[in-house]
């Protein structure tokens, strides 16, 4: 008899009296000779042909997870392996992405742009990259989350998302000021009230609005100066004037409402009249004791006749009671319609 001779490398018997030995498929591998049976390939590792006695390690970007594989696949966007004989794909860390197909190091992996930043784990495309909101801006490239979306300061607003510097902040205009942090629109920045102006950029707070001057008004919130003079002889005593009202006549001065308004302070009569305070009004003109005057619609002032050289007078510096002190009466009296004449001293 002709001896029995040993399956060689690659290749099996597992019955008696074999006459021939059979390949191991693809995938599986005998090492040695004599074999009963073939080893399949490892997860890691493939055989790529039929009668192999070893298995190939997957190379760096390839992976296999399963045993008995006859080739690797391609790590996938997103993915990358590092190690030959990988069993997975580690995933492109947050704050990036990895658009190649079979990456084989993570140094394929696009970090996100400033002013963006990445949740995902293994981000395929620069569209996992999320916008900082408008009222914010980061000029870090890379980030992982929002926390370093960093707010638009006061004074000013961000209009524009995922901003990638605090330039693009614009100023609040002159007039106006931003008490809020991450505005993201002018509608945030609040006028300076009626009576106030400035001229400032940019400015956070309300203590930058500054008071018109004595003399001049603004009735515009907003403004970057007071627009509004006050006529001559005339001042403001309001501490925020906004309109030509609030513009009262300078002591000495009267005002006259039947007047031109840019002419409307009148000299106070001399002498009778008692305008030592700023805003005098024809209705409400005062005279001194020993003097009268018809009505609060006549600036016509006369000396009672009953004054003498001690100013001792029945007149008490009114219009009430045809000017008569309490419990006397006469004086003047009315005989045609403006035309006054003296009457009696006030008894």
């Amino acid at each position: 008899l002709e001896s029995c001779f040993p399956c060689p490398s690659g290749r099996f018997s597992d019955v008696l009296a074999a006459t021939n030995c059979n390949s191991c498929p693809a995938g599986r591998f005998v090492r040695g000779s004599s074999a009963t049976s073939c080893s399949a390939c490892a997860p890691g590792s493939y055989g790529e042909e039929e009668e192999q006695n070893m298995c190939v390690s997957c190379r760096s970007g390839r992976f296999s997870n399963i045993v008995a594989a006859t080739n690797c696949s391609g790590c996938p966007t997103g993915r990358y392996a590092v190690e030959f004989g990988s069993t997975a794909c580690t995933a492109c860390a947050k704050g990036g992405f990895c658009v190649a197909e079979g990456a084989d190091s993570s140094t394929v992996r696009e970090p996100c742009q400033a002013g963006r930043y990445g949740e995902e784990e293994g981000a395929s495309s620069s569209t996992a990259c999320k916008a900082c909101p408008s009222g914010t801006w980061s000029a870090l490239r890379g980030a992982s989350s929002n926390d370093t979306c960093m707010s638009c300061a006061k004074g000013g607003y961000c209009t524009v998302e995922g901003a990638g510097t605090s330039s693009v902040r614009e100023p609040c205009p002159a007039g106006r000021y931003g008490e809020e942090e991450g505005a993201s629109s002018s509608e945030a920045c609040i006028a300076c009230p009626g009576g106030t102006w400035s001229v400032l950029r940019g400015q956070s707070s309300s203590d930058t609005c500054i008071a018109c001057a004595k003399g001049r008004y603004t009735y515009q919130p907003g403004s970057t100066f007071c627009e509004g003079r006050c006529p001559d002889h005339s001042i403001t005593i309001t501490d925020r004037p906004t309109s030509l009202a609030d513009c009262v006549c300078d002591a000495g001065y009267y005002l006259d409402l039947g007047t031109n308004r840019e002419q409307m302070c009148q000299r106070c009569p001399n002498p009778g009249s008692n305008c030592t305070q700023a805003g005098s009004t024809l209705h409400g003109l005062l005279v001194w004791h020993g003097y009268w005057r018809a009505n609060n619609r006549t600036s016509r002032i006369y000396r009672c006749p009953d004054v003498h050289f001690d100013f001792s007078s029945g007149c008490s510096g009114s219009s009430r009671d045809n000017g008569c002190m309490p419990g006397l009466k006469g004086v003047c009296a009315p005989r045609l319609p403006n035309i006054l004449y003296l009457f009696a001293p006030c008894h």
